[in-house]
């Protein structure tokens, strides 16, 4: 306590410029609940600076504690300029905050960021839009590899759809994120939002209106639009020809594209950049696709197109291709931030005639699975800015010829190839017979920022008997489980894991009784989000008694039955459970 009051004390003895400058790195929640009412001083100061909304795994009663501050005092909503909510898993947390203030009451707003936005929202969200005049930036998200719900949440290809009539004659949006859309949309959104200079979409897929499109092209010049990321790109490549008669202007194309065969056409590409995109200064692509059929020496040949002149020196434009056994990937160097996969059988071809020195070949790669650490030419890979690292063994349980390490050795590899200081996100699945807590104890060791895990559950029981790892499984701030089987046998089980993992935040794991969930939202001080799968049917829960229990913890919950039919008279049963709840202190 007293070391708290010294911090404080020496905290309170900065000056106002230094004091403003910390509370750039906070959420407008974390502010108001940490220094409002602490002095006067400090009231006056966070009225005064522009405020960001980040409800991304709040508590929900410090969530519902700002929103009514919002409604005693009414200025902090001119304070407002970014707003970051979620639909999912946070359990209507976008209806929450819409019930208290409407989006035309932030005059300030310039940002807005919604994760699945559910059906029931999007009505009033899209009315909403042409009355925030000062909005640069816009973000639909759909979150991924998360537990899939019913058909309540509005696919984001209807949400573009839909919001083309409020974006009309939109001037003020300079920056667009759309998680997924077809061509033919964002065509459309080019034209109806024309100050656009940046457009991400993670997802840009094929229509049904091609042909209508086609034909009624208006060739509508996005003048203002510089930059352009489509990194997931599945349409043919008359798309992006009649795409970027759109974007006369674009200096910065990214497009990744996975099983495309006529994208990878250089001379295609170097066409189209000739006449369409003549002041294209960046171009980053990686090309994927299957050849079941082709020899590689085909694919190969389809690769040494981008080595002519147009590419390495009009535009220093280098790529390098690589191949496995039924796969083959062509990319830019050095890479653009794409997810990258590491595996015992990727043999790397060979530019080095052509291509420079570049040692900062994969400085973009945030996003790491590996198969196996020790690849073949392991010195030609360094990955210096993982923060999501993935580690998954297929390639020992599918491939005999592929070596099993001891725990020292995959440690040893793994770090030869990856920095782990800058890793927050750790994904280990499909684990055969590696040492977890060796494994685990050494990444955390050089991993200071890791915060969030994903595991087998088979992995739990190990860990609670791993002392040596408690102190950083305290640190922990988000944990997924594989469902099944569970790795909540019993009671006591679950109170042992409460007390060991008690810093997190967000748990999605399974259970097999009703009351198990109550025993983590009770013993888990900090938890604010749940995510349960059961292992019992519908008929089998008690779900009277779990909805009275969450409405008397204050919290926003779901349950919903999954009935999915596989075929051979084959039915499966799912009962899911999310939670939004406030602490207990």
């Amino acid at each position: 306590m007293a070391n708290e009051k010294i911090g404080m004390m020496t905290f309170e003895r900065l000056p106002n410029e230094i004091v403003l400058e910390c509370l750039e790195y906070l959420s407008a929640l974390n502010i108001f609940y940490s220094f409002n009412q602490l002095n006067n001083r400090f009231d006056q100061l966070i009225r005064t600076i522009p405020l960001y909304i980040n409800g991304e795994f709040a508590s929900k009663s410090i969530f519902d504690q700002f929103c009514l501050r919002m409604l005693l005092d009414p200025t902090i909503k001119r304070q407002i300029s970014s707003i970051n909510l979620s639909g999912d898993p946070t359990c209507y947390q976008i209806r929450s905050f819409l019930s208290f203030v409407s989006l035309d009451e932030l005059p300030s707003l310039r940002s807005i960021t919604l994760t699945r936005l559910e059906k029931s929202d999007a009505s009033k969200f899209i009315s909403i839009l042409p009355n925030l005049p000062n909005l640069r930036y816009l973000h639909l998200i759909e979150p991924t590899n998360d537990v899939k719900w019913g058909s309540t949440f509005l696919p984001i290809s209807n949400s573009v759809e839909s919001l083309l009539p409020a974006l009309f004659h939109f001037h003020s949006l300079t920056h667009l994120t759309l998680s997924n859309c077809s061509c033919f949309d964002l065509s459309h959104l080019l034209e109806y939002a024309p100050m656009l200079n940046y457009v991400n979409c993670h997802q840009l897929s094929f229509h049904s209106r091609w042909s209508y499109w086609f034909s009624n092209f208006n060739n509508h010049k996005a003048v203002y639009l510089k930059k352009m990321s489509l990194t997931g790109f599945f349409a043919p490549f008359e798309y992006i020809e009649i795409l970027t008669k759109q974007t006369p202007n674009l200096t910065n194309l990214t497009i990744s594209s996975i099983v495309n065969t006529d994208i990878v056409d250089a001379d295609r590409w170097q066409s189209l950049i000739t006449s369409s995109l003549p002041h294209l200064k960046v171009f980053k692509f990686s090309f994927e696709f299957l050849f079941y059929d082709n020899d590689v020496s085909n694919i190969i040949d389809k690769y040494d197109h981008f080595q002519n002149d147009f590419w390495l020196k009009e535009h220093r434009w280098y790529t390098e291709y690589s191949y496995e056994e039924d796969r083959a990937k062509i990319y830019t160097v050095p890479l653009g931030a794409f997810p990258f996969i590491l595996s015992t059988q990727l043999t790397t071809g060979d530019y080095s005639n052509t291509l420079p020195k570049i040692s900062n070949k994969f400085d973009n790669i945030n996003i790491l699975t590996i198969y196996h650490p020790d690849v073949p030419n392991k010195s030609k890979y360094y990955f210096p800015n993982v923060k999501e690292l993935k580690l998954n063994f297929c390639d020992v349980e599918q491939n005999q010829n592929v070596p099993i390490l001891t725990g020292s050795q995959y440690v040893q590899s793994l770090k030869s190839i990856v920095n782990l200081s800058h890793v927050t996100y750790l994904e280990v699945i499909h684990n055969p017979e590696i040492d977890i807590v060796y494994l685990l104890t050494n990444i955390f060791q050089e991993a200071r920022q890791l915060s969030r895990l994903c595991i087998n559950s088979h992995h739990i029981s190990v860990l609670l008997e791993s002392s040596p790892l408690y102190k950083h499984l305290k640190t922990l701030r988000r944990l997924w489980i594989a469902s099944y089987p569970t790795c909540f046998t019993n009671v006591a089980v679950m109170k042992k894991f409460c007390r060991i993992f008690s810093g997190l935040e967000y748990l999605s794991c399974g259970v097999k009784e009703t009351n198990h969930s109550l025993v983590l939202l009770r013993q888990l001080p900090s938890l604010s989000f749940l995510v349960i799968e059961f292992e019992i049917y519908e008929n089998r829960i008690d779900s009277i008694t779990l909805e009275n229990e969450l409405r008397e913890m204050n919290a926003l919950f779901r349950i919903e039955h999954n009935v999915t039919a596989w075929g051979n008279g084959i039915v499966s049963h799912r009962t899911y459970l999310r939670v939004w709840k406030g602490n207990v202190h």
